[in-house]
């Protein structure tokens, strides 16, 4: 059996090293005509081996994740799971947290998804996790639910603002949206420090004619 987690670590520190040695060559492009050859075959070796590396199990595997197998959503799962970071790996999440919705899942899978989804709650937010509680909304088992109900208080910092944010987007609440207008209010209006506990019953008529502000450009 393929072991999908150990390859998703040793294609990103390939990844990495790609990545390095492009900068490297870089700096040295302007020295000479063999330089600059060096760093533009060192581009096109990253390149050529992106669709091998940016999936485990390539492209192939890719595709078969898109159709749904098994061993595509073993592999999927996977890169979840490791959670690399290069080029392009969060619209990769992104498509499989949306995907994920569609497929039918065996218990060992959905598991897999929930215990990978109280970890995310443990890493910065990015574009992804939006896609992950839009999964776990539909998905999601009511033990999972109790877990981010208890980690969901202030006394787990930020793991705790994410946990409550999550069950937030459980009841259809546009919390992303919310997340957005706070900081961009915080940025634009000296001394204001964004509020990120959102009440579970909405912002509020007052909340809402600062967020439409703040995204107008007024003043309130």
């Amino acid at each position: 059996m393929t072991d999908f987690a150990s390859l998703v670590r040793a294609n990103s520190a390939e990844i990495d090293r790609l990545r390095r040695q492009i900068r490297e060559t870089a700096t040295l492009r302007r020295r000479s005509a063999t330089d600059r050859q060096a760093w533009v075959d060192a581009w096109r070796q990253y390149q050529t081996q992106m669709d091998r590396l940016a999936f485990p199990g390539g492209a192939a595997q890719w595709s078969a994740f898109l159709a749904g197998k098994s061993r595509g959503i073993d592999a999927a799962i996977a890169f979840l799971d490791v959670d690399p970071w290069f080029l392009r790996s969060g619209y990769a999440k992104e498509i499989i947290w949306h995907r994920l919705k569609r497929f039918p899942l065996d218990a060992s899978h959905a598991a897999a998804l929930e215990t990978i989804a109280l970890a995310w709650l443990r890493r910065r937010v990015r574009r992804e996790f939006w896609r992950m509680a839009s999964y776990l909304r539909l998905r999601a088992s009511a033990p999972f639910w109790e877990e981010v109900a208890a980690l969901a208080t202030r006394e787990y910092g930020n793991t705790g603002l994410r946990a409550h944010w999550l069950l937030l987007t459980r009841t259809g609440a546009p919390v992303r949206h919310w997340v957005g207008t706070e900081l961009l209010r915080s940025r634009d209006e000296p001394g204001y420090v964004a509020d990120l506990w959102f009440r579970p019953s909405g912002a509020g008529d007052a909340w809402m004619s600062v967020a439409r502000s703040a995204r107008s450009g007024g003043n309130t």
